[in-house]
């Protein structure tokens, strides 16, 4: 049985400490629907998104599992993530050490992406389910994006440094007709990638994240518009097409934070991930990429650590970055015929299995 729930906000935790995923999930008021791909139960959350409560969003219609309950308005920090400029912006914002663009964008960032995304949905059927997202549209994917972007654009504007209410969003309501989504979805990237070009990046702004910059909206934005930018592809038949670095960068985000979702309790899913010194070997076998297209992870008793770079493990994982990416975040199988897997596979099969959040 699925009913409404409105969690409790702490709002006597004071600002320095509302970083956590936790208030962000109770105190945006947001809403989710039950995935048979993410498990549901007290996993259902984006049906879309594995590790959804990373998108800073829960969908804006479904109905959410009573079963969440108050621990969702708890704290929980999340690993620093590299801070990441506006989009194209070199300016007087562009200071040392901090990349102007991200990569494989060609410059644009986030609204580069934005625009691919309409650019493959534009025409499609409305109606047609997302494969990769059970019980979504298209336009169920657009919405989630534009408002997706619209949070994180107020949140920097506002130089906040608490948590933003997802109902305080400005222009959250989504247009009726096509072509006014289209230019709705996109001006919710451009007001992000302005309000970031105003702050600087590295202008300190709350999120749920250990790295709490302008920068670090950017970063999580852009990924999130990519992945459902490929499920859009996956939708109307195309190939997903994905810039390797920017995938590379992706594996990366999803595994730095993996480990400090393994300390909340509700996610069921993640409470067998521990183990006994297992280790996985993914290789992105993309020309250029080098070490920073490998990835060592270990799963111990006490969670699960990780480094950049080579190294053997009980099970090898190799494939384009694009398809790394694709298969981590469950929009492809194991068996996907691009995926070459070596050593122990049903430790790969653990692995997903238990990184359903």
């Amino acid at each position: 049985m699925q009913v409404d729930v409105e969690l409790p906000v702490r709002e006597d935790v004071p600002a320095a400490e509302q970083g956590g995923l936790r208030r962000a999930l109770a105190a945006s008021g947001r809403r989710g629907r039950r995935s048979a791909l993410n498990g549901g139960g007290v996993n259902a959350g984006l049906p879309c998104c594995p590790g959804a409560e990373v998108c800073g969003l829960w969908e804006p219609t479904g109905l959410r599992d009573a079963r969440f309950g108050a621990r969702r308005a708890e704290l929980l920090p999340v690993g620093t993530l590299a801070a990441w400029p506006a989009d194209g912006v070199e300016g007087e914002h562009g200071e040392a050490g901090v990349r102007a663009v991200l990569p494989g964008t060609g410059g644009r960032g986030g609204q580069a992406e934005a625009a691919r995304f309409v650019e493959v949905t534009r025409g499609a059927d409305p109606t047609a389910p997302v494969p990769t997202c059970p019980e979504w549209t298209l336009p169920t994917l657009t919405e989630h994006l534009g408002r997706a972007h619209r949070w994180a654009a107020t949140i920097v504007s506002r130089r906040a440094q608490s948590l933003v209410r997802f109902r305080d969003t400005p222009d959250r309501d989504m247009p009726d007709r096509a072509d006014d989504r289209e230019a709705w979805l996109l001006a919710g990237a451009s007001r992000l990638a302005q309000a970031v070009r105003e702050a600087g990046p590295g202008l300190p702004v709350w999120s749920w994240a250990g790295e709490q910059t302008a920068g670090f909206w950017v970063r999580r934005m852009a990924h999130e518009t990519v992945m459902h930018r490929a499920d859009a592809e996956i939708t109307v038949g195309r190939t997903v097409q994905m810039a390797a670095d920017m995938a590379a960068d992706g594996i990366c985000e999803w595994l730095e934070i993996i480990p400090y979702a393994l300390d909340d309790a509700d996610l069921a899913a993640l409470a067998d991930l521990p183990g006994h010194g297992e280790s996985l070997h993914f290789h992105a076998a993309d020309d250029g990429l080098g070490e920073a297209g490998e990835w060592l992870v270990r799963l111990t008793p006490s969670g699960v650590v990780w480094q950049p770079g080579h190294g053997k493990a009980d099970a090898a994982v190799r494939a384009a970055a694009a398809e790394l990416l694709l298969l981590l975040l469950r929009r492809i199988p194991a068996d996907d015929p691009r995926i070459e897997v070596l050593g122990d596979s049903k430790l790969l099969d653990h692995w997903l299995e238990h990184t359903r959040f």
